[in-house]
């Protein structure tokens, strides 16, 4: 697995600020909400998608060289066995649409790994310091 820094949910959060001039945390909820332009979304949803798209096309453009990098390393490495599919992990994987924006740029099904909120709280609390004893 890979983390790509410089192409992360983070980055299309501050494009979507800086080119609507809102505050971050508002450009994170229009990115969970809206995410990507797709076929089963309303006319002004698509409107929003597709402004939303315009601002972080750029981001979404290294995401996909990352992964393109990371394909092809993979591919130059092993002879037998090649990625039927990616997950995505992370608040990104989530983006409405970013499966099928990245099927259609890389030809590899892509899709967000199924995590339970379970999951996630384990996760959470193990990454919390502990100090003394209980």
């Amino acid at each position: 697995s890979r983390s790509f820094t410089s192409a992360g949910f983070g980055d299309a959060i501050d494009a979507v600020a800086r080119g609507l001039d809102i505050a971050p945390q508002h450009a994170a909820v229009l990115l969970r909400s809206y995410g990507l332009p797709g076929p089963q979304q309303t006319t002004p949803q698509a409107r929003i998608a597709t402004t939303i798209f315009g601002l972080i096309r750029e981001t979404l453009r290294r995401l996909r060289d990352e992964i393109e990098r990371s394909l092809g390393y993979f591919r130059r490495r092993t002879d037998f066995c090649q990625p039927s599919e990616l997950l995505l992990i992370g608040v990104g994987g989530r983006l409405p649409n970013i499966g099928t924006w990245l099927f259609d740029e890389l030809r590899v099904p892509c899709r967000p790994w199924p995590i339970s909120a379970e999951f996630c709280a384990a996760a959470a609390l193990s990454a919390i310091p502990f100090d003394g004893d209980l």
